[in-house]
């Protein structure tokens, strides 16, 4: 949904291609954002085109996963300050997950969360890519094909409405 060299017309007709592909039709989309870098407006553009396509209650079904939480540790900055920093895309009401009885506050290498019906997991491998995986079918579902350091972190935030309450 991000490519600065293609037309927003070109990119349009890519995502509906991809809809007709999806069998039973599109259940959630995971947007990934780096809190290394500012919210840019090519980022603000995709969930806008998210609700111009599918309309205004599209970000109801948005998983925001935010990478490279360390870079915010070592800034003396919080989430919450951070997406107060960020356009109005981002600043709807989020509830991270808790982990462990407990605040969660990323996820380390090796570590994984799952939904509560253990269908649908989301794993930091050892190398710190983002992994979501169907647990039902063995299939992966996304995979990020990054390279980082393994002191990375991530976040992953939710809607507090539970429409996204299967992460």
């Amino acid at each position: 949904l991000v490519d600065t060299k293609a037309s927003k017309v070109f990119i349009e007709k890519e995502i509906v291609k991809c809809i007709d592909l999806v069998k039973n039709g599109v259940h959630g989309v995971l947007f990934v954002v780096s809190v290394k870098n500012r919210f840019t407006p090519e980022e603000a553009g995709v969930l806008d085109s998210l609700q111009l396509l599918f309309g205004a209650n599209s970000l109801n079904y948005v998983v925001v996963v935010f990478t490279s939480g360390d870079a915010l540790e070592g800034s003396g900055i919080t989430l919450e300050e951070y997406l107060n920093d960020c356009p109005p895309q981002l600043q709807w009401p989020f509830l991270l997950l808790s982990h462990d009885n407990g605040v969660w506050n990323g996820l380390a290498p090796g570590e994984y969360l799952t939904s509560p019906d253990q269908r649908i997991r989301l794993e930091m491998e050892r190398d710190c890519n983002l992994i979501l995986t169907d647990t039902q079918y063995s299939r992966m579902l996304w995979h990020s094909n990054t390279t980082g350091d393994v002191d990375q972190r991530c976040f992953l935030c939710l809607q507090p409405d539970g429409k996204l309450g299967y992460i």
